[in-house]
């Protein structure tokens, strides 16, 4: 094999590379950007208080479903305005909403009586800043390998 394909053939393979890491980047990227929506599945033992706070993109939209013991909820957006607030002397409760605001909605769920409380449900959360830094990363080094390549080539 001559001295010339050979710097042809590892042109193309770190090429290739490159744009693979480039690629898979901007998909997850895409990926990442998206709401998740997150199960609610729990159990709140009487007299104890649960606290759920998901980050929701305006039109994110949550669920909630209890039942069980008797109860107190308080739903409030992200500057405190209070979105539904109720104390329950039957225990089935069915609540959708969503979210005009962008922020940490809080979910304040207080078992006020002497048995179980179940949640279940879902509330699409948003993924934080450091969510993005791995694809990110994978587009840095795929323009890092594309220069490499580039750079082989011209020797």
């Amino acid at each position: 094999m001559s001295r010339r394909s050979s710097k042809s053939i590892r042109f193309y393979i770190l090429l290739a590379a490159g744009f693979v890491f480039i690629v898979i980047g901007v998909i997850l990227l895409y990926l990442y950007s998206q709401p998740a929506e997150v199960p609610l599945h729990g159990i709140i033992k009487a007299g104890m208080t649960d606290i759920l706070t998901p980050n929701m993109n305006i039109g994110g939209t949550a669920d909630i479903i209890i039942t069980g013991s008797i109860f107190n909820i308080t739903i409030t957006d992200p500057v405190k305005h209070i979105i539904k607030s109720e104390a329950r002397g039957t225990s089935d409760f069915n609540y959708n909403f969503t979210a005009e605001k962008e922020g940490d909605y809080k979910i304040e769920i207080n078992n006020i009586g002497s048995s179980d409380l179940y949640v279940e449900g879902y509330a699409q959360n948003k993924l934080n800043g450091i969510a993005f830094s791995g694809p990110i990363m994978l587009i840095i080094t795929g323009i890092i390998i594309t220069g490499l390549a580039v750079r082989f080539e011209k020797r």
